[in-house]
């Protein structure tokens, strides 16, 4: 079946609360302007807090072959994903391994994830800002890296207001 990928950003929930807008809403509108027979279904997509790409199926079998295939590699301990970013500066380190876990905060009236201790969950947008090297495109976190004479530091989130990337 017909795949489509398409970008979510950041807040947009794939299933949302009654009368609130969300993914699933727009997939009819979605596939009526791409002129579309088959309904679509969301095969794999970010959580509603993280941007990304959204996998879609024309096709009902493709959809439940691909979520077997990522619920069979979650069960065995393997992740078959990859994750790119272009990213504002440049890592220190060419390559390793990020072990930060992610919290919530409470952020005025927003709710954003930052890093914490642990050895859990990740989410490149946050992993990349405590690297130093955001997210190109990421208003969400990028205001937490701060410069001195061109050199960056991290702030720490109640210090760092979420804003537009410059």
């Amino acid at each position: 079946g017909a795949l489509l990928a398409l970008s979510k950003p950041p807040g947009l929930p794939v299933l949302g609360h009654p009368g609130e807008l969300s993914l699933t809403l727009l997939l009819p509108a979605l596939r009526r302007r791409l002129g579309l027979s088959a309904e679509l279904h969301v095969v794999k997509a970010p959580t509603r807090e993280c941007s990304g790409l959204v996998l879609l199926s024309g096709c009902h079998r493709t959809t439940e072959e691909i979520q077997q295939f990522f619920t069979n590699a979650r069960r065995r301990g393997q992740y078959p994903a990859t994750y790119l970013a272009v990213t504002v500066g440049v890592p220190a380190e060419a390559e390793g391994e990020i072990r930060t876990g992610l919290c919530w905060q409470q952020q005025g009236d927003t709710t954003m994830v930052r890093g914490c201790r642990g050895d859990w969950a990740s989410q490149l947008p946050v992993h990349l800002t405590l690297l130093l090297c955001p997210a190109l495109g990421d208003h969400q976190h990028s205001s937490r890296v701060g410069k001195v004479l061109g050199v960056p530091f991290l702030l720490p989130p109640e210090a760092a207001p979420t804003r537009t990337q410059v």
